[in-house]
This record gives structure tokens, C-alpha cells and sequence, in this order.
């Protein structure tokens, strides 16, 4: 994927969303190392269509290493983003961490500046590193989260998908937001994070009914094959948290 554009379908979806929607959320997989690439090359492709806000799940207070970064081009402090990164990896939170590639997101961002000097990046995140885990309220975080994005858009928000479910999550705090979960393609083997069809399915059951208005984002493997016109056609249940599904080859 490093070497393949995004799709232009899935860019004319995203702009057509946005004629409705101020703010599109993307739900991310932290470890997801080819989600990353394919969101950071949309972006580029967003900013060039008038996209003014990048809001990131990254620690608010290190909002003004951002605004250095994406001012200066200064690698040491993008250099600091990604160290305060590893040190959240080695801490085992969150999860299994994000890739530094998440950050070149903020590299592409920074170099489309010199063209489209409105864009900016958003930190989302309040800081609960000292908070034990037991005592996260995720409703408080998830506003909190919300707070922190614009209220005029093109705003694109890329964030974990349990902060994107609507009805529960940061859409329940801010009015305007199209939520997209993301499944990996199950088409392709070569990809670490790729749990395959059968486990995908059983992860789509186990979340509800398909809603019958669903709009879908999906985008054809090279096989052909388009995993969300299957799921339709088999009448898989998916989440109906979400408002769309993007299906990432």
C-alpha cells in the first residue's frame, strides 16, 4: 500500500460526505500499520479538497509541540511526539501502541502547509496517564474529546473506535459527526493484522443489526471482491454503532 494511492472513489465518497457532515470520523486500530498509511495518503487527498482540521488522539497538553512542529517543520520536536509515544508503548498503554507511522500523518499535514495553509492538527486526548484504569470515566473522556474539536469543519477526526461509536461515545457530545468503523480486508494474507473472514464475522455478529438506511464506504480488493457488498448480500450483522463501514485493503 505504501506505493498505491488511495482509491479516487473513496476520496469522492468522503467529499460527498462532507457537503452533509462538518466532521467525518475514522475509527483506527492503533497497531494497524496499513490503516495508518491509507488514512494519512486520504488526508493528503482531503487537504487539497479543503480539508481544514486533522484532529488526532494524541495527548491535549502536547498540543503546543504540535503547533511548533507544523510551524517550523522542526524534526526534534515531532522526534518528541514519537518518544512520548514509545514511552506510553513500553508503560503497556495503550494497547500495543501505535506505530510511528501514525505520526507521519503529521509530516504530510505539515508539508501541505506551504500549499494549504489553513490545515492544522487537533490533540484530542486529556491526559489520564497517572489515573488508575479502574477510575477512567470514558464518558468524561469521550466529552472531553469532543470539546476539543472544531466546531467548523471539513474536519476529519482519527481516533480509536470505541471514542467514535454513536450515540455513546464522542457523536453523543458533538453534533455533525459521520462515524465510520474499519474492518482489515480478509482478501488479503500478507498483513499482520488481518484476523481473517471468519474471525471478522463473528466480530461483525456480535455487534447488532445492520440498519437498513446504513451508508457504506467500501472500496474493491484487487481480487475484485468487495467485502462490504458480500457482507449485504450474506446479511452479516455489523455494527449499528457506527454510521459506515470502511473496508481497508
Amino acid at each position: 500500500m505504501e506505493n498505491e494511492n488511495v482509491p479516487e472513489g473513496l476520496v469522492s465518497s468522503f467529499a460527498e460526505l462532507y457537503k452533509r457532515y462538518p466532521h467525518i470520523a475514522i475509527g483506527e486500530h492503533h497497531s494497524s500499520r496499513r490503516l495508518h498509511i491509507l488514512v494519512s495518503k486520504l488526508i493528503t487527498s482531503l487537504i487539497k479538497k479543503g480539508l481544514k482540521s486533522v484532529c488526532l488522539e494524541i495527548h491535549s497538553d502536547l498540543q503546543e509541540v504540535i503547533n511548533h512542529y507544523i510551524q517550523t517543520g522542526e524534526e526534534s520536536f515531532l522526534a518528541y511526539l514519537t518518544s512520548d509515544n514509545q514511552r506510553l508503548i513500553e508503560q503497556g498503554y495503550p494497547f500495543t501502541g501505535r506505530g510511528d507511522n501514525y505520526f507521519d500523518i503529521l509530516r504530510l499535514v505539515r508539508g501541505c502547509r506551504e500549499q494549504y495553509s489553513e490545515v492544522n492538527i487537533v490533540a484530542l486526548k486529556k491526559n489520564i496517564q497517572n489515573v488508575p484504569e479502574n477510575d477512567i470515566n470514558m464518558a468524561e473522556l469521550d466529552k472531553f474529546m469532543a470539546e476539543r474539536i472544531p466546531d467548523s469543519g471539513p474536519t476529519l477526526v482519527y481516533a480509536g473506535e470505541m471514542h467514535l461509536r454513536k450515540d455513546f461515545a464522542i457523536p453523543k457530545f458533538k453534533a455533525g459527526i459521520y462515524s465510520i468503523a474499519t474492518i482489515p480486508n480478509p482478501f488479503t494474507t500478507n498483513e499482520e493484522h488481518n484476523p481473517g473472514i471468519d474471525d471478522i464475522i463473528r466480530r461483525l455478529m456480535d455487534l447488532g443489526e445492520i440498519p437498513k438506511e446504513s451508508s457504506l464506504i467500501d472500496f474493491h480488493t484487487k481480487r475484485g471482491a468487495s467485502l462490504g457488498k458480500l457482507l449485504k448480500r450474506n446479511h452479516f450483522k455489523y455494527s449499528d454503532w457506527f454510521d459506515g463501514l470502511l473496508v481497508y485493503a
